[in-house]
């Protein structure tokens, strides 16, 4: 249970960060532009890119993904994902914070 807890809330922050944060050096940012731009290219990869697109922009489609690589990595990348579990509690508990603040 705890292990389930831990993982969920690094597929949180991983999403969260890769869809809604500008990320180190604007990286996410810059994907996310990236994506978008380029998927309104209209060639024969439009489908592919449009669909990059909407991923790399909606948590909860990344948060799918995410979720079956940190399982399916859950014993190598332990370390890693105890990290963003704790960086995911506290991203959690700042976003219910700022909406009480509203």
């Amino acid at each position: 249970m705890t292990e389930l807890l831990l993982l969920s809330l690094s597929v949180f922050r991983l999403a969260k960060m890769v869809t809604k944060e500008d990320g180190p050096f604007n990286m996410f940012s810059r994907w996310r532009g990236y994506l978008g731009r380029n998927a309104a290219i209209q060639d024969r990869y439009t489908p592919l890119r449009q669909t990059l697109a909407e991923l790399f922009n909606c948590p909860h489609c990344t948060g799918v993904w995410f979720a079956g690589i940190v399982y399916l990595f859950r014993k190598q990348l332990r370390p890693l994902w105890a990290i963003l579990a704790i960086a995911g509690a506290q991203s959690l508990m700042q976003s219910l914070d700022d909406r009480g603040n509203e």
